[in-house]
């Protein structure tokens, strides 16, 4: 069976506070990254209106 591509992430991305590109993400090295949460549905929605209506992933990363 042939794998299916992935479709690229249409949510929200936020590192630290701020709304990223999906290459901040994949340039961050998984030791940086304290906390990640993944919000969906309603959740997302109430919190960030129609930007988070595909989701939101809010990564942050450790203080040095």
């Amino acid at each position: 069976m042939a794998a299916t591509p992935k479709k690229p992430f249409a949510g929200l991305l936020i590192v630290d506070g701020k709304t990223v590109e999906s290459s901040v993400l994949n340039s961050l090295s998984p030791e940086s990254i304290e906390t990640v949460e993944v919000m969906k549905g309603e959740a997302a929605k109430s919190l960030y209106g129609d930007a988070g209506v595909n989701g939101v992933i809010k990564v942050t990363t450790k203080k040095k």
